[in-house]
Parts: structure tokens; sequence; C-alpha cells
């Protein structure tokens, strides 16, 4: 029989199935290569069960994709809703709790999560402002 390794810690994160999971097509049909050449010759798998895993295995692969796919497209929606805040009059919570009025006057859409630099009536800037933190757009 085939030494098999065991399987790491499952996590499930935004971009998919950690790596140390996925499985691929390859992979895929070496298991079922595998499978065929260690079944029982007077016992065979039947081929119904064959052709259940590869759809099985195909249904949870365009998953995969399709989420992918929308992560992507969240992220894309995410950045131009951001960069049209910019020149805009909000109104945001400071770190002290009080609210504050100023205009958005740049964009960070360099991490997942976009953040914006404010400038205050009183000429304050306040930099790493996420869009949480925003409490009206004028």
């Amino acid at each position: 029989m085939m030494e098999l390794s065991p399987v790491s810690s499952f996590t499930n994160t935004s971009d998919g199935l950690n790596s140390d999971f996925a499985l691929n097509f390859q992979d895929y049909l070496k298991l079922l290569v595998t499978e065929i050449s260690n079944q029982d010759p007077l016992n065979p798998v039947d081929n119904k069960e064959f052709i259940t895993q590869l759809a099985t295995y195909s249904q949870l692969n365009m998953m995969d994709v399709i989420s992918k796919s929308l992560n992507d497209l969240s992220a894309r929606v995410s950045r131009q809703e951001s960069i049209s805040m910019l020149g805009k009059e909000v109104e945001v919570e400071a770190q002290s709790g009080s609210n504050l009025i100023g205009e958005i006057i740049s964009v960070n859409t360099s991490s997942s999560i976009p953040s914006f630099t404010v400038r205050t009536s009183d000429g304050e800037f306040l930099s790493n402002i996420n869009m949480s933190s925003i409490k009206l757009v004028r």
C-alpha cells in the first residue's frame, strides 16, 4: 500500500483554500490512477462513482474560481468607491471619540482595505482613516 502523509491544518482564507490543502487537477488524476491501480480486481469500483468524483472535483474547482473572481471584483469596487471619495467633505470619528469635519485629500489603495487622509477645517491632517470611521459624507 501507498504511504500517505498527514494533511496539515485547514484554514480558509480570503484567497480560498490554503496552499497545503489545495488539490489541483494533476493531483486529482494521480489519486484517481492510484485508486484504480490498487482496487480489488474481483470487486472493481463502479464507473459511476468515478464520474461522480470527477464531477464533484469540477464543481469544487469552479466554486474556487468563482470565489477568487468575486473577491477580486469586490476589491476593485472598493478601490473605485474609495477613489470617488476624493474631495468629499466628511464627518469622521477621531481617535478621541469626537466627530470632526474635513475633506478627503488622499486615498491609499495599496492594501486590501483602503484608507484616507482627511484635512479638517482647522488644518489638522488625519491619516489612515478607514471607511468605517466615516460617519457622514456631505
